[in-house]
């Protein structure tokens, strides 16, 4: 027998015994996500993709239509744009095959954490937490939507697997392999190719957290603020190891760094040929830096621009605002540190108002309440009966099961530390940007992990009496479940936005009549929602139920004053009402509130000055438009609006000075 070698003393029976609860975890998440992928397949929320989905399909499209390269430095993290172009490229553009993969990936991440429970906890807890997961509805619903985030869960799983397994198998002496909750588990088998007074390996060690940190580069492809782990888990190597020679511990650092950039590299080199500058893997730090950062943000998403929060605006409004202020063209990686500048300027001028927003969204990192930009959970309620079944299960339950696990597991602290860092160091990465259930969500396995060690081990005590430490974790849970149902944005407003996202989808194919009905329905869960106000009022202003859409465009201004939208819709139904002055005063308010808002008001003020025959002021704000980008030149010469000044020699000017 090759030297390193270890025979095993588990008959092949017993080794296959062992694979049992891990396939039926697998067999058990894969069916209760078949069962939701059926029950939504009928809805608009299967074959309508809306913000970051619509890129994401849009992205691997192109792909497989052949162009892997692309023809720009990244703005968007790539990988899951990649992942769908290769399925499209293999199978055709299938959102339904599409899902069953994820469903597959997903249900291998319920086996992950299975297997990372039971190298720091217990089978019994690894087990548990594999069924959590599986039963998770928020796990269920990211598993079946076009998103990343399913992939970047995990990535985060198997990233704490093999930790788990790092930790297990070079640990230092004086360290467990099972807590002390359970000592019956400490027996260790030898791993493949170690041997007691040997030091041949079959796989070193080395390649080991070189594959760590292959996982993390494909993690940051995926979610780039994940790059936060990579100095978390140098530390915790150095710290937990360091009895571990020098020598050894410098390796695995190196180890894990390149096995990081074994993945990064190609993708910067990438961005160098196609964009002649070198970029690690994105350049919307500072994009994204200065949307969760500036004076008006909100501890969530904020356009850049009002009413232009589509992604189909964001980079170029990022581009077009930053290089108007500088003055000349800038390249991606310059917009991004320009946005980085603006957002570090606004944090040194109002430390503590920066504090209290940072604080916010710390806390709304941990709030029970899952938070969307385009499509809520809480609108799936209507269209799955799972999610009714299991909808006690959210998040803030997550929350407080994990924090009563901590406690409970709380002695073994020396060897879970890891974890602490991992969820505390990504959730403050999440805190640097901007908050969305989707980015905190590959903290849930971590946590889920503690939910499931705290079960186990609460069960254990209360067998043997112990209140004392249930008593404590559960004061704890107490505390952790008020702090985390403190709602700061309704579940329905976000149902609300939903609809309104399914409203808007359907507007822009067409459908006008569903278009209507989703914005109905979003006033109905949230009578406040200003946007829908004003496209309901849109669509009756185009069926000719002008008063009705007077109606709904003045409940918008009163919900928000300045908003600019409304004011110039009204100045658009005044203007075909013949009421030229009360037009007029809702076209300049617009202007006077928001004079960059869109170049189209100036361009209306100087037809409704034309058709009250006052040339000079038509003249003038015609010139006004122009200066402010519009440029429809034929309209300009064949709107009728503006047949009083085509002899004036201003209009000539103009006309031949363009």
């Amino acid at each position: 027998m090759p030297q390193g070698l270890i025979p095993s003393n588990e008959a092949p029976a017993s080794r296959l015994k062992s694979y049992v609860p891990g396939i039926l975890i697998f067999t058990f998440a894969a069916l209760l996500r078949l069962i939701y992928l059926l029950e939504i397949k009928q809805t608009p929320a299967f074959y309508l993709l809306m913000g970051d989905g619509e890129i994401f399909d849009q992205w691997a499209q192109e792909i497989a239509r052949g162009n892997w390269l692309g023809n720009e430095i990244f703005f968007q993290a790539p990988l899951y744009s990649y992942f769908l172009g290769a399925v499209y490229t293999f199978f055709g553009r299938d959102l339904f095959l599409v899902r069953v993969i994820q469903i597959g990936i997903g249900s291998l991440s319920c086996v992950l954490i299975m297997a990372a429970g039971r190298l720091f906890f217990s089978k019994k807890a690894g087990i548990t937490a594999g069924l959590l997961l599986a039963i998770y509805p928020a796990a269920i619903f990211f598993d079946c939507q076009i998103q990343k985030a399913v992939v970047s869960f995990f990535f985060m799983a198997l990233l704490v697997y093999l930790l788990g397994k790092r930790m297990n198998a070079d640990r230092p002496p004086g360290h467990p392999l099972k807590p002390a909750f359970n000592k019956t588990h400490q027996r260790r088998l030898p791993t493949a190719g170690e041997s007691s007074g040997s030091n041949t390996h079959l796989i070193p060690k080395i390649f080991s957290w070189a594959a760590v940190g292959g996982v993390l580069g494909l993690f940051v492809l995926v979610r780039e603020n994940a790059m936060i782990l990579m100095p978390v888990m140098l530390f915790w190597m150095w710290i937990y190891f360091r009895k571990e020679p020098r020598r050894k511990k410098i390796q695995w650092s190196l180890s894990l760094l390149l096995g990081t950039l074994f993945i990064l590299f190609p993708v910067a080199a990438r961005n160098k040929v196609v964009g002649n500058e070198f970029v690690l893997t994105t350049s919307n730090f500072g994009f994204n830096f200065y949307i969760g950062n500036n004076e008006k943000s909100t501890g969530t998403y904020t356009s850049l621009v009002r009413g232009r929060g589509d992604w189909r605006f964001e980079q170029q409004d990022a581009a077009d605002l930053a290089q108007k202020s500088v003055g000349r063209a800038l390249t991606p990686a310059e917009v991004s540190s320009y946005w980085t500048t603006q957002a570090m300027e606004i944090i040194t001028t109002a430390p503590l108002e920066w504090g209290k927003l940072l604080f916010k969204k710390w806390a709304l990192i941990w709030n029970a309440v899952d938070l969307s930009d385009t499509e809520s959970i809480y609108a799936h309620y209507d269209w799955s009966r799972l999610f009714w079944l299991l909808g006690f299960f959210d998040f803030g339950l997550v929350v407080v099961l994990a924090a009563f696990g901590v406690c409970l597991t709380w002695p073994d602290r020396s060897r879970l530390w890891l974890l602490y860092l991992m969820v505390a160091s990504y959730a403050a990465g999440v805190s640097l940007f901007f908050v969305f259930s989707r980015f905190r969500h590959p903290m849930s396995g971590i946590l889920l992990l503690f939910a499931a060690a705290g079960l186990e081990q609460g069960i254990q005590l209360i067998r043997r009496k112990a209140m004392v430490p249930i008593f404590t974790g559960v004061v704890i849970a107490t505390l952790t479940a008020a702090a985390t149902r403190v709602h700061f944005v309704p579940k329905e407003d976000m149902a609300a936005n939903t609809y309104y996202n399914l409203g808007v989808s359907h507007e822009h194919d067409g459908k006008r009549h569903q278009a209507f009905e989703y914005y109905q329905k979003s006033l109905a869960l949230n009578p406040n929602h200003i946007l829908a106000h004003n496209n309901i009022g849109i669509l009756l202003f185009q069926e000719g139920q002008t008063h009705e859409a007077i109606r709904h465009f003045k409940e918008a201004l009163r919900l928000k004053p300045d908003f600019p939208e409304p004011l110039h819709n009204l100045g658009l139904v005044f203007s075909s009402m013949g009421r030229l002055q009360e037009s007029l005063d809702y076209f300049k308010k617009t202007v006077s509130l928001a004079p960059h808002y869109n170049p189209v008001v100036y361009y209306n003020i100087a037809c409704i000055f034309g058709r009250m025959h006052q040339p000079e002021a038509s003249i003038e704000w015609l010139g006004d438009a122009v200066r402010h980008g519009y440029e429809n030149w034929d309209l300009i010469q064949s709107d009728p609006d503006l047949d009083s000044i085509r002899n004036h020699p201003g209009y000539q000017r103009l006309i031949h000075g363009r």
